[in-house]
């Protein structure tokens, strides 16, 4: 390569890095206060992949030499890892010591259960949440069992291998179902809400949060909820939902909607919200149904 075609390629990377760093620190500065415009709603959910992006132009200024402008980028990367952990784990789950376990296995865009029971069984799964886009055939099995007998297979339903102390099913809006069971685990009560609030409208959301927030205070035992939250734990329902109950997240940022194994453009809205003292000892995707979404196995630590 020429000294002048040398010259215009460094020029080039300079000028791209010189772009790079403005629109990202513009974004970073713009996501830390809540504008709540729909401009700023659609940057902040897509907020772990600009944070991912802004990681990749890191190494790409150190590959370059750019020492001064990877400095700027590894600021940048702090500042939105302290905005994001906040309300998230990004890539561990969080863990603990307890040995006692409580197996819930969750799907959304189900379409039959007998698959999912199958897979429980190879998992040890206790508890299945499901969710429906249309009512399921009746299942009968001699452990997993729905327990509610006015619940019905949709959309939202809970098959248990524990029998409960309650069960049943929670309207947090108009067709926004939600099912529960009330169980005991090695002497430990307590209650498991399964939702999908996935596709949720804009008009929609203040409703949901504020009867979720509700029906969670009015509970007298430790609460999970685990499923599609409709959008990223770091939006403000999200994160005032959390403040205001003590819930925290417990598990790593999921890239997948449940109709992927894996997704990097997924907006992660599916989650595992509990108490402090729970533990999540172990996440996977099991393997694709017959419906063709994924199921997820959360292995809790209580």
């Amino acid at each position: 390569m020429g000294y002048l075609s040398h010259k215009k390629k460094e020029e080039r990377i300079d000028v791209f890095l010189n772009v790079a760093l403005i629109a990202t620190t513009l974004y970073s500065f713009f996501t830390l206060f809540e504008a709540g415009c729909a401009v700023w709603e659609h940057l902040c959910r897509w907020h772990f992949q600009y944070y991912l992006l802004m990681q990749a132009l890191f190494l790409y200024a150190l590959y370059q030499k750019r020492w001064g402008r990877s400095g700027l980028f590894a600021l940048l990367i702090l500042i939105n890892f302290v905005s994001l952990s906040s309300t998230s784990n990004l890539f561990t789950n969080i863990s603990s010591d307890s040995n006692s376990e409580l197996n819930i296995i969750y799907q959304n865009h189900s379409e039959e259960a007998n698959s999912i029971i199958k897979q429980a069984y190879a998992n040890n799964g206790e508890i299945l949440a499901l969710n429906t886009d249309k009512e399921l055939a009746p299942t009968y099995d001699d452990n997993y069992r729905l327990y509610h007998e006015n619940a019905g297979m949709g959309p939202s339903l809970i098959l248990s291998d524990i029998p409960p102390e309650q069960a049943g099913k929670v309207s947090f809006a108009p067709n926004r179902q939600a099912s529960y069971i009330a169980i005991t685990k090695n002497n430990q009560k307590m209650m498991v809400l399964n939702i999908d609030f996935s596709n949720l409208k804009k008009e929609e959301v203040q409703t949901v949060y504020k009867n979720l927030e509700e029906f969670v205070l009015a509970q007298n035992l430790p609460l999970v909820i685990v499923g599609d939250f409709g959008m990223p734990t770091w939006m403000p329902a999200v994160k005032n939902f959390m403040i205001n109950t003590g819930l925290e997240v417990k598990n790593r940022v999921i890239l997948s909607d449940g109709r992927q194994w894996f997704n990097p453009f997924t907006i992660p809205s599916i989650n595992v919200l509990g108490y402090k003292a729970l533990g999540l000892k172990h996440f996977e995707r099991l393997d694709q149904s017959p419906s063709g979404s994924y199921p997820f196995l959360f292995s809790l630590s209580l």
